[in-house]
């Protein structure tokens, strides 16, 4: 009897040390592709130290003409510390350059849902793309599937709403920067599943307009930021009644912005929608440690202001991690 009761003790210990004990992943980024409908789709993977087990995972999306490596560059670098500070699995794709077709280039983009972009942008099945991407990593990583979080800039924002639209099962949160859903907005359907957003856009972005209409270089017509965050909110079931604003103390009085924070809690089966407007704010995420992008001066002009009153990965994280929908 004493010997079954050691045997059943022993097991138990080995259960807890295997369940809390970190696993032996590479610790630091690794590149590679998946083959989707007969394509080879490109994208890297980062590991921080001491991942635990059932870690959750982040997936990142680049901005137009950006790509998978640019997350090391500006503003969105502030994932990859979050991850080591958070032990959370980073998982960055690689959209497609559509002049070209290449899945591995530098200049690519997403296949978001407007009806009218330029020859340029991407046709590519990137819902499919992702959704295979994470039953990858669920698969190679044991990642929680209940904690899977979705963030993007500007192409890469409109994604993220595309992907919440359509597969919002797999997604425990969203944060989408300087990105509005398409004009036909009438025509999209909400998400089966309402999940977590935020959403972050600049009162003078040149880009991604406040008001709306064509984005520059004739890639397709957008909503205006307020009926962007109105589409949200309705699709999210949350609460217009008990609407939370307040302005962010001006921590950074030389970037010339000041941010409003509108939060509109969730309902019953619902979820919260949680809005900063950058008055000031350009074509950017906030970045209280990044320097601001290169380019010339219509290039800046087009981008505008950096807000640098708060960080964008810690606000976006921060709701993510603390509203996760399971």
């Amino acid at each position: 009897m004493t010997s079954i009761k050691f045997r059943c003790t022993l097991h138990v210990f080995t259960v807890l040390v295997v369940l809390f004990t970190p696993l032996a992943y590479a610790q630091g980024w690794k590149e590679s592709t998946i083959t989707v409908n007969g394509i080879d789709r490109w994208y890297r993977v980062y590991v921080p130290d001491a991942l635990p087990p059932n870690a959750s995972l982040l997936l990142s999306l680049h901005g137009g003409t950006g790509n998978m490596h640019t997350i090391d560059e500006g503003q969105t670098h502030g994932w990859v510390r979050l991850a080591d500070q958070n032990k959370f699995i980073l998982v960055v794709p690689n959209g497609t350059n559509g002049d070209t077709g290449n899945t591995h280039g530098k200049r690519q983009t997403w296949n978001d849902l407007r009806s009218n972009p330029a020859e340029s942008q991407s046709k590519s099945d990137d819902v499919g793309f992702v959704r295979a991407l994470l039953d990858r990593m669920e698969a190679e990583y044991a990642t929680d599937h209940n904690r899977v979080f979705v963030t993007g800039v500007s192409n890469g924002g409109m994604m993220t709403y595309r992907l919440l639209i359509e597969m919002s099962d797999r997604f425990a949160g969203a944060a989408a920067f300087v990105a509005n859903i398409p004009a036909e907005e009438k025509s999209l359907h909400p998400p089966e599943r309402a999940v977590p957003l935020m959403i972050w856009s600049g009162r003078n972005d040149g880009l991604m307009k406040y008001d709306g209409g064509e984005i520059v270089g004739g890639r397709g017509r957008v909503s205006s930021v307020p009926e962007t965050v109105a589409w949200w909110v309705q699709a999210n079931r949350a609460d217009t009644s008990q609407v939370q604003t307040e302005t962010l103390p001006d921590t950074d009085p030389k970037d010339g912005c000041r941010i409003k924070k509108t939060l509109y809690p969730a309902i019953t089966d619902g979820a919260p929608v949680l809005f900063y407007l950058a008055e000031g704010g350009g074509h950017a995420m906030p970045t209280q440690t990044e320097t601001a992008s290169e380019g010339g001066p219509i290039f800046k002009m087009l981008i505008g202001k950096t807000c640098r009153d708060v960080d964008g990965a810690d606000i976006a994280w921060k709701f993510m991690n603390s509203n996760a929908r399971r």
